[in-house]
């Protein structure tokens, strides 16, 4: 007996040491965790919101100079506005993120602007834009400077952006950390830049959109009379912009095609019918993309009757033109930071691309389609267009939408045969051409007009066309990580099953709404109606009116109670649905997981206890 109580006394013993060893080694596991395990994180979130991009993990870790990015958010100014903080608070998430992800090379400030103090002067000196919701007004704008003078920002942070908010700033470390202004090329045969005009014998203006790219880049004009460029064409130029170019030599398009393949980006604009060239030929190729296995019909234009543009014809009428089109928001990629924000778009006479089944080395991305509505037809009938039934009688409905303007990227091989040592039979790395089928895009007439106040030239825009092209050339002048980065997921979440009980009772609210609506116009006349003709000769209401008017009133307490039922029942299933998600998240989960530990620990038990007893009777035999 006393054996078996000796037995029972070590035994707990044993399992007293074992939970103070036990516990001690989970606090030294917790311990060490805390080190080995610092500064990991893990996104649990379904898509990934705080997990960045490869392009933007290059992008930082190629960093060779401390940045500073400082986010002022108005947080005592904001109040109870949560969407706006839990925005800020998305942001802050992401900008520590990017510190987390540069080595120490990105520092990040948080700033709270509060009205009258430094910091606010600080903001409006940074040219930040603040908004007012309430008396006081509210940042929401980030800012980024260098080791040197350079410095970046982003005025507000637009939640219409909230997609490309790590694109927006990963554009802004990239920036910082190269300062040179892009050299572009500019290679064309419409009198884009301006200077003497033979056919009118004017000097004429630069294109407005020329001014614009002429104010965030270097602009260079290469020398498109002799068809002839160097090869390779200067290093420092990193982009070329191609307008209207007709039969290019190959030594030209050879040094066009070397000079993407060892990376540099281009720009094209083509057109089947350039209102602004001179001479009869109004048409441009490039032959390249027929070796790529991109399609283009130089005699073709695309006639769209949806997104036809409203003209005024010789007799003041107006009319809707199908060969000249106004993009809209549906006609446009919703997914690439080019065309983010961008509403309209105007275009003259486009033509159409297209990838055929040789296009194996490179894709054709659309970024402008016209509508289903659209058809194919020769660039002859143009000159002969007057009026509006000339082409919408050819087009054909429910057709397939014609790409107007794309980025064409892979690694094409060369359409030439070696002429020396440093030739590229194929890309070193991936291109990036962005081809559009319209010039007339780029004339001032599709897309502004332009005023002359003082002196000054002023222009003001009626189309997205120079956003668009700024754009594209803010993108393809930017890392080669930065090309192509899609969209994000946005943050906000809806609770999607809140938002159907709250339809489906404003649904019945509305209609019992509607049926006391109908039920008071309809007792008003019976109440005028009565009023007029049982009135006694005292002028007193009669007992029959009287009885009447009860009735409404009893009628209409009946129903706004109904009325007053229906939003209780609806707060009272938001809050059954809400109780429901809460056991959900903190008392079933819990359970399961001590269910789970707990049978583990009986299995155990049971297990070991097994055990013990075969050993005992082992050694009794």
């Amino acid at each position: 007996m006393r054996i078996n109580d000796n037995h029972s006394r070590s035994r707990k013993l044993t399992d007293r040491a074992g939970l103070v060893t036990i516990a001690l080694l989970f606090v030294l596991a917790v311990s060490i965790s805390s080190q080995l395990l610092r500064g990991i994180r893990l996104d649990l979130t379904e898509n990934k919101l705080y997990t960045l991009s490869a392009g933007t993990l290059r992008i930082l870790e190629s960093l060779d100079e401390p940045i500073t990015l400082r986010l002022y958010y108005s947080a005592t100014a904001s109040g109870d506005k949560q969407l706006l903080r839990g925005y800020a608070q998305r942001a802050e998430t992401l900008l520590k993120e990017f510190a987390a992800a540069a080595n120490g090379r990105i520092r990040v400030q948080l700033i709270d602007p509060v009205p009258f103090t430094n910091e606010e002067d600080e903001a409006r000196m940074l040219g930040l834009t603040a908004v007012y919701l309430d008396a006081d007004p509210i940042y929401l704008g980030i800012t980024g400077s260098n080791s040197t003078d350079g410095s970046e920002r982003i005025p507000f942070l637009d939640m219409s952006r909230e997609m490309f908010l790590e694109y927006d700033l990963a554009r802004m470390v990239y920036s910082l950390a190269n300062q040179s202004k892009p050299v572009i090329g500019l290679l064309s045969t419409l009198p884009i830049t301006g200077g003497y005009n033979p056919a009118t014998g004017l000097f004429e203006a630069p294109w407005s959109i020329i001014t614009q790219i002429e104010t965030l880049f270097e602009l260079r004009t290469l020398d498109a009379d002799s068809g002839n460029l160097s090869v390779p064409i200067d290093s420092d130029i990193s982009l070329l912009l191609i307008v209207q170019p007709k039969q290019l030599s190959d030594a030209t398009l050879y040094a066009i095609e070397q000079f993407l393949f060892r990376g540099g980006r281009a720009l094209l604009f083509l057109d089947p019918f350039a209102e602004s060239s001179t001479g009869a030929d109004k048409a441009s190729d490039f032959a390249l993309l027929q070796h790529w296995g991109i399609d283009y019909q130089p005699d073709m234009f695309v006639g769209d009757a949806l997104f036809a543009l409203p003209v005024i014809g010789e007799d003041q009428t107006t009319w809707r033109h199908a060969g000249l089109l106004g993009i809209e928001a549906s006609g446009l990629s919703d997914d690439n930071v080019i065309s983010l924000g961008i509403t309209s778009l105007n275009l003259g006479f486009a033509g159409s691309l297209s990838a055929n089944e040789e296009a194996s080395s490179v894709q054709l991305s659309p970024l402008i389609q016209s509508s289903r509505s659209a058809t194919l037809l020769p660039a002859t009938l143009i000159p002969r267009v007057t009026g509006p039934a000339d082409l919408r009688t050819l087009i054909r409905e429910d057709s397939t939408p014609k790409i107007l303007a794309g980025i064409i990227s892979g690694s094409p091989t060369s359409a030439f045969p070696a002429a020396n040592d440093a030739h590229l039979q194929q890309a070193l790395t991936p291109i990036s051409l962005f081809v559009a089928a319209d010039t007339d895009m780029l004339t001032d007439r599709y897309w502004a007009q332009v005023q002359n106040q003082l002196g000054h030239k002023v222009i003001v825009p009626f189309a997205g066309n120079a956003d668009f092209v700024t754009n594209v050339l803010d993108n393809l002048s930017g890392s080669d990580n930065l090309i192509g980065m899609r969209s994000r997921a946005v943050y906000t979440r809806p609770f999607t099953e809140v938002a159907k009980l709250r339809e489906h009772a404003d649904s019945r609210f509305r209609q019992r709404r509607d049926e006391l609506e109908n039920e008071l116009a309809i007792t008003e006349q019976r109440l005028n109606a009565l009023q007029d003709a049982h009135t006694d000769e005292s002028g007193l209401i009669s007992q029959n009116h009287q009885a009447e008017i009860n009735r409404f009133i009893a009628q209409r307490l009946r129903i706004r109670k109904d009325m007053r039922q229906i939003q209780r029942n609806l707060n009272e299933d938001i809050e059954t649905l809400g109780t429901r998600l809460k056991l959900v998240n903190i008392l079933l989960m819990p359970m399961l997981v001590a269910i789970i530990g707990i049978t583990i620990a009986v299995y155990r038990r049971q297990r070991n206890k097994a055990w013990r007893q075969q050993g005992r009777e082992g050694l009794g035999e």
